[in-house]
This record gives structure tokens, sequence and C-alpha cells, in this order.
């Protein structure tokens, strides 16, 4: 908050702010609350804009739905960060890419939400109005394009607000679940500091973050300045009983008993449990049976030698116990916003930002699945027989001893694999605006911003030297040998191991003039208009390294450098059209229309409209009603990227060569330079009812219904889909290897698989439709002080995607209430303030998800329904220093168990994160 109000320009924002408050309470859940000004306070209030429209307003309620949040309301919430504020959020109904539990993913760490379920790249974000830059880490094997909002520091925000329909027709591409911009400090005067610092009870992941903004103005120039640093320690999947195995048979307890349903009905689960392990599995020699250790060992002699066991555990390996489940952090960051008014009309500002991100995230270590790089059958490892631990080599056989070729191999004495990443965001605007005559304004601006992605990848082992090492390799003067049943020689395992650093670049520039005003009274007001171009160019430069490219990586994070660029030019209009006057006996009618034409080049034009109508009856009603056309511009990685290597999440078996064991499948995914942008028309009614006068002035009820209906959504075949037709398919798709001399001596004339290779296109529809509630009431009193209410939730009426494949055969999915979307999500929160106490409990529920899923031939129970309270309390009486105490998670309540994904629980819906406490200092000077 502004603490200088002396300034004529600083009553007029103030008594804006005043107004917007009291609008706010039309907003559930998160909406703020304030007193309303006195009439001898009022002053005329000024335009300004409002999130989903170009048009300048004084209303802040437009014909579109938005939500607002304030900080205040964001600090309420008791999370540290912007992206796990916004995740709780009743609407942001899909799986989100989320720092936890993301090691092995392409994007590790990186954070965003996914409202309406529709994907985590089909929300706009944009920062202070503007775009902001996408992450150079792209997620869904590499291929989408997101936003990392680890990149908003919590305490930077001034508030933000959300448009929940489509958006192309004011903004462009990627609007399509909505807008959601966040704005953050300016025009502040004075010092202000935060500081804070929380941690889990029982585990140690300390975080702290400091703030510091501060701000002047002297004559026609006022300077805004901000920076921060956040720091967080890693904890580990193996530190909490729902997370520590992949064992999923059993239940969270540790007592080893199968998990029973209320009617104790036995629940079966599933054993995640790795068949890549250590010690490494080995075929007998001559034969095909396979044998492990049930333990570690440098003496591996044939008679300890023991047959794979689940039971006992051989040669299974338990990755849960080596994975963190959060990441270790470490963010710092600044913005600068400069503003100067060079005449009465015309005014300059600059506004520099960035933020660099630092993430470590420990997985399992790599196992060695791609065979291809062995020197054995098939491509097997060959262990060889001078090899000391050999257990049918030289060492126990003498002159008799023979090589022996390795089932599956875990390279544990290489240690975690390690994502190390930085991720980078310089951004830079500069501009021009100014008034022109009557009410209309102009802006004129240029933008320079980048999200960049690095990732050291230290410890990363690299096939061909995994063969080498284990037929012995000569360093300094001896010669050294890779056990693959224990400990072995850490020169050895420096040899075949090391880094394999990646780096991808995403770049925009973009420039833009607009203006906006009134052209004429109409009877019931005037007409707005708001025009506007904006060109922008989009480059992506993604680097790796030659081991990379080569496809000599183990553990699958193999792909090929690209560059992919493009150019967008458009034009947009929208109007303002007040049809009735609030005197005009049946209420007041606004209609606001709109429409974009965009020029991509590459894949050419499109233009999108929207229309949306308001009706106001009268002064406690609302009635409001939205159409509009949306699209998503294929990404650049989609188009461009010259291939990506991913793994199926279980294992498949070839149905042309039975005699071999399942396997996960290696796939290679590529760009597709012919991708058409992906449609969606989007309709919305709502209500909104607030009472006006008497005991309940203030309260506020709001029901509406969306639906979201989809086309030509960019898919591919599954790896499953492509084995199966692979003599339907055309030639390629399904890649072997050759027949080897002992295969054809027993007939088999199809060679082993190698991988499996995927194109992307347009084909897949989609259509997604609920409702969304609300209710909101501030009651003051002059004894017990202010309180607040407010609740929201989100109602998943159909989720039906019908996937079209390559062959044109089409089959349809119903996701709502499946794993992957809950029937219903919300939040409540109540809040209390007198004089310098205030209190707020911020309540998270996740609805159950009935519907089973079959995996690996099993069928997967419901997803309970999960319930996480966030309380805190603050005092403000003390140096004039605000002092908040709360807890997240009070009741230390567990992710609903997942048996789909090995973890066992699904950290892109359920909330993670253990019982955590925090202390905020807050105080201004």
């Amino acid at each position: 908050m502004n603490k200088n109000t002396s300034h004529p320009s600083r009553m007029a924002g103030a008594s804006v702010l005043s107004a917007l408050i009291a609008v706010l309470a039309a907003t559930p859940g998160f909406a703020q609350t304030s007193d309303a000004p006195k009439p001898e306070d009022t002053v005329k209030l000024q335009q300004f804009e409002v999130t989903g429209s170009r048009i300048r307003r004084v209303d802040a309620e437009t014909p579109s739905p938005v939500v607002r949040i304030t900080s205040e309301s964001l600090q309420s919430t008791g999370f540290s960060t912007v992206d796990d504020a916004l995740r709780a959020m009743p609407f942001n109904t899909g799986a989100s890419i989320t720092p936890l539990s993301s090691s092995t993913g392409f994007a590790s760490g990186t954070s965003t939400v996914n409202f309406r379920g529709l994907g985590n790249n089909n929300t706009l974000v944009l920062i202070n109005g503007r775009r902001a830059a996408p992450s150079g880490a792209g997620t869904f094997n590499g291929f989408q394009t997101v936003v990392d909002l680890r990149q908003i520091p919590a305490s930077a925000v001034d508030s933000i607000e959300i448009v929940k329909d489509g958006a192309s027709a004011i903004y462009g591409s990627d609007a399509v679940a909505g807008v959601l911009n966040i704005k953050l400090k300016r025009d502040y005067t004075g010092v202000g500091v935060d500081v804070s610092v929380g941690n889990t009870f029982g585990n140690d992941s300390l975080e702290t973050s400091a703030f510091v903004i501060a701000g002047a103005r002297s004559g026609k120039t006022s300077i805004t300045a901000m920076a921060d640093i956040y720091k967080r320690n890693a904890i580990a999947d193996r530190d909490y009983s729902w997370s520590r195995t992949a064992d999923l048979r059993n239940d969270r307890s540790g007592t080893g008993q199968v998990e029973t349903d209320a009617a104790d009905t036995t629940i079966t689960g599933i054993d995640w449990r790795s068949s890549s392990t250590f010690p490494s599995r080995f075929f007998l020699p001559g034969t095909n049976t396979i044998r492990t250790y049930l333990n570690p060992t440098s003496d591996p002699q044939p008679g300890n030698a023991v047959a794979v066991s689940r039971a006992t555990g051989a040669g299974l390996y338990d990755f849960q116990q080596d994975t963190w489940l959060s990441p270790e952090q470490d963010n710092f960051g600044f913005q600068f916003y400069l503003n100067h008014e060079f005449t009465d009309k015309i005014s300059g500002f600059a506004d520099l930002f960035y933020r660099r991100i630092t993430a470590t995230n420990h997985a399992a270590p790599s196992p060695f699945t791609t065979t291809d790089k062995g020197s054995g059958t098939n491509g097997r490892l060959v262990v060889a027989a001078d090899n000391p631990y050999n257990p049918y080599g030289t060492r126990y056989f003498g002159s008799a001893g023979q090589s022996i070729e390795l089932s599956t191999y875990r390279l544990v004495n290489a240690g975690a694999r390690v994502n190390d990443t930085n991720s980078d965001y310089p951004r830079m605007v500069v501009g021009l605006k100014g008034d022109l005559v009557d009410d209309w304004s102009w802006q004129a601006s240029a933008m320079y911003a980048q999200g960049s992605f690095y990732n050291a990848s230290p410890g990363t082992a690299f096939d061909s030297r995994v063969q080498e090492a284990l037929n012995g390799v000569v360093i300094n003067g001896q010669k050294r040998y890779a056990n693959p049943f224990g400990a072995e020689d850490p020169l050895i395992t420096d040899y075949y191991s090391g880094s394999n650093p990646t780096k991808t670049t995403f770049t925009s520039n973009m420039y833009e003039l607009s203006a906006s005003g009134s052209l004429f009274d109409l009877p019931a007001g005037k007409l707005g208009l708001a025009v506007g171009t904006e060109f922008r160019k989009e480059n992506i430069n993604d680097v790796r390294t030659l081991e990379n490219e080569n496809g000599n990586v183990v553990g699958g994070s193999e792909g090929f450098g690209y560059q992919g660029k493009r150019n967008v030019t458009s034009f947009y209009s929208e109007l303002s059209v007040p049809i009735l006057a609030k005197n005009s006996g049946i209420g007041a009618v606004e209609a606001q229309l709109a429409a974009r034409y965009e020029d991509y080049s590459d894949f050419g034009t499109t233009t999108k409209p929207k229309v949306a109508l308001a009706y106001r009856p009268n002064k406690w009603l609302m009635l409001r009603g939205s159409y509009s056309q949306s699209f998503r511009a294929p990404d650049l990685q989609y188009l461009y990227s010259a291939g990506s290597v991913s793994f199926t999440s279980s294992a498949v078996f070839d149905p042309r060569r039975p005699d071999q064991p399942s396997a996960q499948i290696k796939t290679l995914g590529k760009g597709n330079p012919n991708l058409q942008p992906e449609e969606t028309n989007t309709s919305s009614i709502s209500t909104v009812i607030e009472v006006p006068t008497g005991m309940l002035k203030g309260l506020t009820m709001e029901a509406g219904y969306f639906k979201f209906d989809q086309k030509n959504l960019i898919t591919r075949d599954s790896a499953t889909f492509t084995l199966t037709n692979e003599l339907t398919l055309p030639a390629g798709r399904v890649v072997r290897k050759p027949v080897t001399a002992a295969e054809a001596a027993a007939g088999i004339t199809v060679g082993a698989l190698d991988y499996i290779s995927t194109d992307w296109y347009n084909s897949s529809k989609q259509v997604y439709e609920g409702y969304d509630f609300g209710i909101s009431y501030t009651w003051k009193t002059a004894k017990l002080g202010q309180f607040r209410f407010g609740a929201e939730a989100t109602y998943v009426a159909k989720f039906e995607r019908e996937n079209i494949n390559s062959l044109g055969v089409s089959s349809v999915t119903d996701i709502d209430g499946t794993d992957g979307s809950a029937l219903w999500r919300g939040n409540f929160t109540t809040a209390w303030k007198k004089g310098d106490w205030a209190a707020s409990v911020f309540v998270n529920y996740l609805g159950e998800m009935p519907s089973s899923t079959i995996v690996s031939g099993y069928i997967t129970p419901k997803q309970e329904q999960q319930i996480i309270v966030n309380p805190q309390v603050s005092y403000s009486g003390l140096w004039k220093t605000r002092i908040t105490v709360g807890v997240r998670n009070v009741f230390n309540e567990e992710p609903p168990r997942y048996l789909v994904a090995s973890q066992g629980y699904n950290a892109g819906i359920a909330i993670i994160e253990p019982q955590f406490w925090y202390v905020r200092l807050s105080r201004e000077f």
C-alpha cells in the first residue's frame, strides 16, 4: 500500500481503490471487502483498464467473468508462492506441473496452472498486462511451451486478475482457458520490508525469504524498486510413510497389511518397483535363466546368486528410496519501474525485471534399459570374462571362465540422476502513453523478454562407456572394471559418467500501439472503442551435447538440438456498447464486441470474435453471458523439434516378438511444421446477486455455467497403438534391430524392437463443461470487529475427449471423475480483524475421483477427497511491525492414495506438502 496520500493523484487513486474493493464483494472466496467511501470523501472516479477488456472504464464489473485477488487475500491463503495459491483455486481442475516429484521430467522444478483442465499451455499469462516469456523448459516430453510461475515473487504482487472464459479476441493465442494477469506493485512511496521463515514439522525443508521495496516521487518522476531472495531445502520421498516405497500393494502405515476399503473389500495395489535393479540381473551362461543377488556384493560368487522374487525383493529396485519429494531451491530477483511525465498529456515509462531460479532435484540412479550400446545379444551389456566381478569369469573358474550378459542394470555407483537447473528471466518494457481529446488515451511500447532453462545434469552415465567399463579400462596404468553387483573403484565410475548439459532459450520481442476512448454518445451512454496492433517475434533455441544427440545417454534423456522462430502480426478492435441505461425502466444492458486478426509466419492467418452481454435489471442482480472463439497456435517445439526421446510409463509386450520380455518402449517424437492451431468455442452464463440493504448488505452469491468445445487438438499415436498396428501404419513408425545370426538359426524373421517413432498431427476433439459457484459476506460489528466469509466451488459436469488416431479410428474417453479431474473442487475462507489483531483460515477442498482406472491389468480404486486447512494469526501493534504466524496443512493431511503413479500420490492434483509452520514479519518505513 502507498504510504503517501497527500498528492491529488494519490487521493484519486485511493478513491478508485476504495470503490474497487467495495465491488470486490461480488467475487467469492479470495476477494476482499472494505468500507465504502463516505459521501464527503467521494471524488470523481478515474477510468482504468480491467483484464478481459482493452477499454478503460469506471465500473470494475465487465460482461466477462473476472476474478480479482488482492495481495492481502493472496497472503491469507497461507501459501508462500503465487503458483501454490493459484493452484488452490477451484477452476484449476487439471493436473498442473509442480516442482514436487518432477525430478525426472523434461521441466524439472517448473510450476504452472491448468485452468479448466485444458492443459498447462492453454492459459495466457500476463505480467502487468503484457505476455510473460515462456520457460525454456518444455513439458509433455519437451514439446509444450509453458510459463513458469516461480518467476513471480508473492510479496511483489499488487493484485491478480483472472478471466475465466476464452479471450483470444482480446489477447490472441493461448487465451483458451482464460487469462491470468499478475500486476506487480508500482507507484510506491517509502520503504517496505517483508521477511519470513518456515519449516516442515519433523523434516528439514527450511524455507526463508526476504523482500524489500522502495519508492519515491520527485516532481514529475516516480520510481519503484523491488528485490527479493528465496531459499528452500529439499526433502526426500523416503522421509514419509506415504511416499517411501514404490510397492503400493501395502497400506501406508508400514505394517505390510493389504489396504481394504470401508466394506472390508481387499484393494489390490500395484508393485511399481523396477526390474532395472542393483545388484544387476544377469543370464546364466548359455541359458535364458535370470539370477541376481539379494544384497550388493564385491564377491559375487555363483552359489550366492538367487532367483528374482517379489517376496524377498531380489531383482527389484525401490527407487522411491532415492527420489526427492521437493527440490532444493535458491531464487533471487529484482524489478525497477520508472514513470516520467514529459507534459500534462504525455508520459514515458520503463519496466525492468529479472529473476534467476535455481533448483536441484534428485531422481533414482539411471536404469540401463536402452540396451542398444551393449555388445551382447540384441545389444545387451556383456560382463567380460576377466572382469573380477563376473561370477562365472576367470576369477572363480580360471581358464574355463566365460562372459555373461546382463538383463537389467541400475547404475547405483554413479549416484542419483541430478537435475541441476538454472532458469533466467530478463524482461524490459519501455514506452510512451498519453491522453488525446476528450477521454481518449494511447500507448506505444516495446518489450524484450526471455526465458532460459539450463540443466547441468551432473552424474549422467554414457551408454558406450558403460560397456567399455564392464570390459575393463586402463586408468592411471591399472586396468579397472565396473561392478554391476556392488561397490566399485570410483575412478571407473568417473570414466563412464559425467555432465550432459542442455540449454533451451525462448526469446520474445513485442511492439504494440493502442488507443481507446469514446466514439460518441448513445441514448444509454458512451460507445467505447479500443483498437490496436501488435508485432511479436518469437525464437526458440535448443542446444544439446554431441553425446545427447547421438543417443549415448543412459536413462533416456536424449534428443536433438533445434531452432525455431515465428513472426506474428495482430490487429484488434473492441466495442463497449451501452444498449439500455439504468433508468430505462427495465435495467441496464451492455454489450462487448471484439475481434482479433492474427497473421503467423508459420501457419497463416486466423480471426477470432467475441460477444458478451451484461444485464442489470436492478442494483442487486446481474446476468451476463458470453460466446467467443479462441485458438492456440502450435508451440514452436511441436513445429521444429528435431527429436525428443521418452519412454512409455509402463512395460509393453512386442506382439511380433513374444519371446521378448515386456519392457518400457523407447519413443522418438519429432516436430511437424504442418501443424495448424487448436480451435475452441467457449460459452458462459452467470448470475450475480448482491444484497444492497439490510442486515445482510454485502452478501453476494454467484452461479455460472461454462462450456469449452475444442477441435483440431494436437495429438500423436500411442506407442502401444503404433506397435500393435505396425504392418498397417507407414514404414518407419516401428524401428527394429537387424536379425542376429542366432535368431535366424532359431527361425526368427523379425528383429527385436529398437524404438518407435511418432509424429504430431491435428485430430482430436474435446468437450469440457461445468458450473462455478460462489458466496461471500462481510459482517462488521462495533465491538467484535469485522468478519469476512467466502466460499467458491467448481463442478465438472462433462469432460469428454474423442481421440482420433492416424488410421481415422475414433474412441471416446470420459475424463470427469478420473484421476486427472475431480468432480468437485473448492475453497473456503473466513477472516477476522479488529484493531491490531487479525486471523484467517483458508480451507482447500479436492473432491473424490470415483472413476476407476485400469493400470497394468489392475483396476485401481477411486481417489479419496482431500481437505487442507491453513490457519494464521497476525498482530500489528509491536513497533509498527506486522507479525504473522501460521501453519499450512495444520492437520498434516496426506495426499490421496494414487496407484496410477509409482510414487503413490498425484502431485499435479493434490496438495503434497506436509504440515508446515511459518513466521512472517512485515514493516513499512
